[in-house]
């Protein structure tokens, strides 16, 4: 997956992986976060990326069990942006991937 919810100015993004949907507002989780920006992957594994110019790459690595087939993971990514009264967490879409063979 790339995304590309950041800005240049992002220092850190939180790539959020996990197997249901929620939706809690960011806002009523950390200060200054902007109205409209929400969790939407339940966050049962969560990891650090480095943006670079904007973007973020994110990869997930799945192992070849054929009991995994049809199921369901899930995935947003969450950008550190510094502002002028201090840094918010913006969030991406969120993805929904389904493990198969192809």
């Amino acid at each position: 997956m790339q995304a590309i919810p950041c800005t240049a100015a992002a220092g850190l993004a939180l790539v959020v992986h996990g197997l249901a949907a929620v939706n809690q507002p960011l806002a009523g989780l950390v200060p200054g976060t902007p109205v409209g920006c929400h969790l939407l992957v339940r966050p049962d594994a969560v990891s650090f990326a480095l943006p670079a110019a904007g973007l973020v790459d994110v990869a997930l690595s799945i192992p070849s069990n054929p009991a995994l087939i049809g199921q369901s993971v899930r995935q947003q990514v969450l950008p550190l942006e510094p502002m002028a009264s201090g840094s918010v967490l913006l969030a991406s879409n969120s993805l929904v991937l389904a493990i198969g063979r192809f």
